[in-house]
């Protein structure tokens, strides 16, 4: 099984692949985008995949989605629809001047 993973870095999100780390992003939204897209691609085509996030407690966590179907499922603004309503967010930093 192919593991697509996103995890909190200091400077935003990083995307991995089986361990490599592939992209980083400054949001979640980013990241979320770019690992879907990936892994459903990849699901289509045969491969088991898992996407996963790393939780604040260490362990990586399951995005359960519900893929996109049709001709344009990789088109426009695809997201796959989280089956958990939070997702794991960075705590605000303020910058004082």
């Amino acid at each position: 099984m192919r593991t697509h993973d996103i995890l909190c870095v200091a400077d935003g999100w990083v995307y991995r692949i089986d361990g490599v780390d592939v992209a980083q992003f400054p949001s979640w939204h980013l990241a979320l985008t770019a690992a879907a897209r990936t892994a459903e691609a990849e699901s289509r085509t045969g491969m088991p995949v898992a996407l996963r996030y790393g939780a604040a407690d260490g362990q990586m966590k399951d995005i359960q989605t519900r893929w996109k179907k049709g001709p344009d499922a990789l088109g426009g603004s695809h997201m796959p629809e989280p089956v958990h309503a939070s997702m794991p967010m960075r705590p605000a930093v303020r910058i004082q001047p």
